[in-house]
């Protein structure tokens, strides 16, 4: 599971395909945040998130 550069939620197949669940989790899929700080120099960076994206979420 990541959270987008635009802050939408983005799951991988993998939860199913390798551990059989994850059902709560679909739901979210592609949904934006339901929460983030007003300021936005207290939101997580998109650069940041990038990063995650392409080197610790597998989709």
């Amino acid at each position: 599971m990541t959270v987008t550069p635009d802050y939408h939620v983005k799951v991988s197949p993998r939860i199913s395909e390798e551990w059989f669940n994850g059902k709560a989790y679909y739901r979210l899929h592609g949904q934006p945040l339901p929460r983030l700080p007003e300021h936005p120099d207290h939101r997580p960076g998109a650069v940041y998130l990038r990063w995650h994206n392409e080197n610790c979420y597998v989709g």
